[in-house]
């Protein structure tokens, strides 16, 4: 990593010395001037959030020369036709520029036409060469370019066997976002998956030292789906769409991928010590989830359609229709959404606790999704203020305004159910947005407080936890997500 940080600096024009991988005095100064120059925070340390960002930068320098370059070319000149630049260019460029390093000569290749899935004297493609250095720079161009990360050597090893051999985390991530298959079979009949185990650890070793979800997801032999699959799912399902499944269902909306650090800051009024360790969660696939939670009146269309083990809650005498249903238990909800799969086909579920958090938050980093105080008309809890102020029953769904994915009530009015076992803090929690299926899983965990308890605990990081059979309480309510496929 500091290797190519002092290749990519160099390319910035930060004269960090020569690449020789060692954190001197003229490689520190060049990384704070980066910082200063993209309005960063200032590190000491280079960390993967700066790295990506000097690779961006790169990026861009890089496009930016390309944009020039382009416009200096007489119009109509044979040269610069695609033809033409393939006529010259190597049978093997691209693996040889590749094995020596050369991001410039292999954008070169790739702009003349060379093959990027094209074998060396010893077989291997350049994206093997990249994999196996650990040329990170190198990778991302070649995956754009279509490169194939499946194309096996001689031996039978794979870019990712490669990239796992040597611990190249950052590869292996690409290359598995990429599609690489995680079950071929290289040297000695081991695949990846065994590779990786043998460096990183078992899952539950790697979620210790923090890995990177995607590295978890080849620990435990799951293939991701490829670039294509997740243009198509991006493109079928944009962020913001709205579904409903049936007459009847919950109305839901389209969140998108991404990662939030889970957690609150030792700083933050009301904190408790279950809500750290503060860790980076990634959602690594847009999902659908309910615009408010599951109210009375699709409860009851549960009921009538023969779901929900029969059970009808009592409402306590404030309404049903758009109240949210209350007196529900982990196991009542797992029921409804038992319902939901066989009666629409779709992958309806309860959200893992990360991804709850993830929706609660929309986007913001702050105690409530609109700011760090709980101010007036935001939500529904004993103290919010407004007409909900110290009030004694739940509100209809969607009576405050929606957060930054346009959910509802993710802060107060019943407290919501999710998939997750009880752990009293994060040490070893999932990482890649999953439920937690280890630890009290007689005890499931509520997230977001309800009408009746203090502004405090309705904080995005508050948590809490009841047992499955349980649903002797006013405001245990829930709602729920659905799995996206492309």
């Amino acid at each position: 990593a500091v290797r190519e940080a002092q290749a990519l600096l160099a390319r910035l024009g930060y004269a960090p010395g020569p690449a020789d991988g060692k954190w001197g005095a003229r490689t520190a100064k060049a990384y704070r001037a980066f910082l200063r120059d993209a309005g960063l925070p200032a590190e000491k340390t280079l960390t993967p959030q700066t790295l990506r960002a000097m690779r961006a930068a790169a990026k861009r320098r890089a496009g930016a020369a390309e944009t020039d370059r382009g416009a200096t070319a007489a119009p109509g000149d044979p040269t610069k036709s695609p033809a033409s630049r393939a006529s010259r260019v190597r049978p093997d460029a691209a693996p040889r520029a590749a094995s020596a390093g050369d991001i410039d000569g292999l954008n070169r290749a790739l702009a003349a036409g060379a093959d990027v899935n094209a074998r060396d004297g010893r077989g291997w493609t350049a994206l093997m060469h990249a994999a196996n250095k650990g040329y990170v720079l190198l990778v991302e161009p070649l995956l754009t370019a279509k490169a194939n990360p499946n194309i096996r050597a001689a031996d039978g090893a794979t870019p990712l066997f490669m990239a796992a051999v040597h611990g190249h985390t950052e590869i292996v991530v690409l290359l598995m976002e990429a599609g690489a298959d995680v079950s071929i079979k290289g040297p000695r009949g081991m695949t990846a998956v065994d590779v990786a185990r043998k460096r990183y650890g078992d899952p539950d070793a790697a979620r210790q030292n923090n890995e990177d979800p995607v590295v978890l997801a080849l620990l435990e032999g799951k293939r991701l789906l490829t670039l294509e699959q997740r243009e198509s799912l991006a493109a079928k399902y944009p962020p913001g769409t709205r579904l409903r499944d049936c007459d009847g269902c919950p109305e839901m909306i389209v969140v998108p991928a991404g990662r939030f650090d889970m957690g609150s800051p030792s700083s933050e009024k009301g904190r408790t010590n279950d809500e750290g360790p503060v860790h980076e969660v990634r959602i690594p696939e847009p999902f659908a989830v309910g615009l408010y939670e599951v109210t009375f009146e699709e409860w009851d269309a549960c009921v009538q359609g023969g779901g929900c083990n029969g059970y009808r809650p009592v409402d306590k005498g404030w309404g049903r229709g758009r109240r949210p249903v209350i007196h529900v238990s982990w196991e009542d909800a797992q029921a409804y959404v038992r319902w939901l799969r066989e009666r629409t086909g779709k992958e309806y579920r309860l959200l893992s606790e990360s991804e709850w958090e993830y929706v609660a938050r929309g986007g913001s980093r702050t105690a409530y999704h609109w700011g760090e105080d709980i101010g007036q008309n935001r939500a529904n809890c004993g103290g919010c203020g407004g007409r909900w102020d110290d009030n004694d029953s739940t509100a209809p769904v969607g009576s405050f305004p929606a957060n930054g994915f346009g959910l509802h009530d993710v802060h107060g009015n019943v407290w919501e159910w999710v998939e997750d076992c009880w752990n009293g803090g994060y040490a070893g929690a999932p990482s890649d947005g999953r439920a937690w299926e280890s630890g009290n899983c007689g005890r499931r965990v509520l997230r977001g407080g309800s009408w009746y308890f203090e502004p405090w605990i309705l904080r995005s990081a508050n948590r809490s936890w009841l047992t499955t059979g349980n649903r002797n309480y006013l405001s245990l309510g829930f709602r729920v997500a659905r799995t996206l496929t492309p």
